[in-house]
């Protein structure tokens, strides 16, 4: 049985830019928000390091063998210095999967957001999906 590894929201990033309100809001797949209210200019966090954090993945071979696949939820932080914390798993199939999500989430690297100028925390969500393939 052959499977495919699939990470939604992970990997897959254009680098986000500077926003204003007036502007139209750049692709986000994380949806990262400030923590803080901002008044005038918003630029959100950049990821750095999108490639090697994927290399941290893996579909184990015995997950795949007995048929567990699914989806992991999570939500979290970038704090003001661009490292992810607080990371909450909102729903998972399995505990090895959340296990490896978590780690490859945390191994993100991020260029700080920054809210009026000021480094500040956002909050964002990330979707991990593991499918065998049919």
């Amino acid at each position: 049985m052959r499977s495919l590894f699939l990470l939604t929201g992970l990997f897959f990033l254009a680098s986000c830019s500077t926003t204003q309100k007036s502007q139209k809001p750049v692709s986000d797949p994380f949806n990262l928000k400030p923590v803080e209210a901002c008044s005038e200019e918003i630029v959100k966090p950049e990821l750095l390091n999108a490639k090697e954090a994927r290399e941290l993945s893996e579909y184990p071979a015995d997950l795949r063998i007995d048929g567990v696949e699914g989806t992991v939820i999570m939500s979290f932080q970038v704090d003001p210095s661009g490292e992810v914390n607080s990371v909450i798993t909102l729903s998972s199939p399995h505990n090895r999967l959340t296990t490896i999500s978590e780690r490859v989430l945390k191994a993100h690297e991020f260029k700080p957001g920054t809210c009026d100028s000021v480094a500040v925390s956002f909050s964002g969500s990330a979707r991990n999906s593991y499918r065998l393939s049919r």
